[in-house]
């Protein structure tokens, strides 16, 4: 079995501070998972068996890591790429041995031919090409491999235009939270604040409702109408953190929390029962 060392100011390092437990576990867990150049190769339906975890907070983990710039991923050949993963299997102290160079061109050859290997290159160009020959010059001679879509995507978010929902839904939520306190500052329409929290409220849509408006619009709802949970939730960011709070929440109390029957109304009960029954007057 192999075993991956993990420094302990891994839970301090300010690249993922604020990010949530979750976040953090799912990159604890990519980290372990990266073979020799940090790249993992397997579909997201296995990430979640292994991890035990549920969709929307597997999506929102990996958003979260590739907004920080922890990782790259290629959606279409199932491959996730931990960025500082090789510099801290190999650390630039260190002398990589022809063995090793072998085993890290090996592992390559066993991965589908993807835009993540430029983006590998790029990162250790002038490591690799020192201490790695065989390992570069197979990198370096791929050929045709595309772009990657997820950086595409990145590149493109400043011009993504919002769906209506999104922007009925940040409305909403800036309407309710302007009544809870009015002298919050929030985003005015048409302003670069705005359309960051639309894209935001896209996200919390698509993966933490699931693709229905009507369900993300009942959360809002009732966080906004809450005596205090418009302390916690002051943007879509934070309410998708809270999904899981806020949905519990809304739930109707469950039959142990509903406050038991006095001995008085359970005499009171059994009177009005007998006389409904005419069993006594």
């Amino acid at each position: 079995m192999a075993y991956r060392l993990i420094d302990e100011n891994f839970w301090r390092s300010p690249h993922l501070a604020g990010a949530g437990l979750e976040t953090k576990a799912i990159y604890n867990y990519l980290i372990t998972q990266g073979g020799k150049i940090g790249m993992i190769y397997r579909k997201k339906e296995e990430h979640l068996s292994l991890l035990e975890i549920q969709k929307n907070c597997w999506d929102r983990g990996i958003h979260t890591l590739i907004d920080r710039g922890r990782i790259l991923v290629d959606e279409k050949h199932h491959l996730v790429l931990v960025k500082n993963h090789f510099r801290h299997q190999f650390r630039p102290e260190t002398r990589i041995s022809p063995q090793q160079d072998r085993g890290i061109k090996n592992e390559c050859l066993g991965l589908p031919k993807t835009p993540l290997f430029t983006e590998f290159l790029n990162l250790y160009h002038s490591r690799l090409e020192a201490n790695c020959p065989l390992t570069f010059e197979f990198l370096n001679n791929l050929n045709g491999l595309g772009e990657l879509s997820i950086t595409a995507k990145k590149e493109n978010e400043k011009q993504e235009t919002a769906s209506p929902d999104a922007v009925k839904l940040t409305h909403t939520l800036i309407a309710g939270l302007q009544r809870f306190n009015p002298k919050s500052r929030l985003p005015a329409e048409d302003t670069p604040a705005f359309r960051s929290w639309t894209r935001e409220m896209e996200r919390f849509i698509r993966i933490e409702a699931e693709g229905d408006p009507r369900e993300a619009e009942k959360v809002i709802l009732f966080t906004v109408a809450d005596s205090r949970e418009p302390l916690y939730v002051q943007s879509p960011q934070a309410l998708r953190k809270s999904w899981n709070r806020l949905t519990g929440k809304m739930r109707p109390d469950p039959e142990w929390k509903k406050p038991k029957e006095t001995e008085d109304e359970r005499i009171s009960r059994a009177i009005q029962e007998g006389k409904e029954r005419g069993l006594c007057k």
